[in-house]
């Protein structure tokens, strides 16, 4: 069997005298999805900077790939907010973390982005041109773009309308599925964790830690598995934990 992709182990960090985590450990093959549910303040946001590397390990261990993780090597962090370079267009937002490649494939992959996202016309205009919703599906397209093995999703659904963030998450998990990309969701809604993981794991706070994991099981990908007939049964339950989860 190979390596996982990600590994934790034993992982803890505070701010201060506040330990935000404590005890975390868990893995993820290539290719799966995770979905990270608990209440505020449990240090869900955190650990997915920890994750991308975007703050130092203090406690535990983590691996990416076999290393430890760096910013933008192996994975690709979608915020809730956007983070859009706004002295450069629309698409010059995407085609940036497309150095690599030649002109004429930078250009088709934006093109292809773009008209995923609902932006096919706006490549030209600027980021401040855009609703706040476009900002984000923008951004959705930026980190897309990177084909990371790893895709860290910190609530970048949250402030679209409900048909947006539908179509979103499906745009998401079918590009991920197309580039064989693992993805870990964090997010307070269970019908987005059940509709973006395969597993769900369930955070309790002070100090954060994983309470439980779900595998729910649910056939279908996307929102399609709200047809599912124990989507809802499974739903009832795990909003249950989180509650009990809330408590103590």
């Amino acid at each position: 069997m190979s390596d996982p992709l990600l590994s934790l182990s034993g992982l803890g960090h505070s701010f201060g005298s506040r330990a935000a985590l404590a005890g975390v450990s868990f893995a993820l093959n290539r290719g799966e999805r995770v979905a990270i549910l608990g209440p505020s303040g449990c240090g869900k946001t955190t650990l997915l900077r920890l994750i991308a590397g975007l703050i130092p390990v203090q406690e535990g261990h983590i691996t990416l790939q076999g290393a430890a993780p760096k910013p933008g090597k192996g994975s690709a962090v979608i915020f809730q907010s956007p983070r859009l370079l706004p002295w450069r267009r629309v698409g010059e937002n995407i085609a940036i973390v497309l150095a690599d490649l030649p002109a004429t494939a930078r250009a088709a992959r934006v093109a292809d982005l773009l008209a995923r996202m609902g932006l096919a016309e706006r490549g030209e205009d600027w980021p401040d041109d855009l609703s706040g919703g476009q900002r984000q599906r923008l951004a959705l397209a930026r980190a897309l773009a990177m084909k990371a093995p790893l895709l860290l999703l910190d609530e970048p659904f949250a402030n679209l309308d409900p048909l947006a963030r539908e179509q979103m998450q499906d745009v998401v998990l079918e590009q991920a599925a197309e580039e064989g990309s693992a993805l870990i969701a964090v997010t307070h809604s269970v019908d987005e964790a059940l509709i973006l993981g395969d597993r769900i794991l369930l955070m309790q706070a002070q100090p954060g830690r994983i309470g439980q994991e779900f595998t729910p099981g649910l056939p279908g990908q996307g929102s399609d598995r709200r047809k599912a007939a124990g989507f809802y049964p499974t739903l009832a339950t795990i909003s249950d934990a989180l509650r009990a989860a809330a408590t103590t």
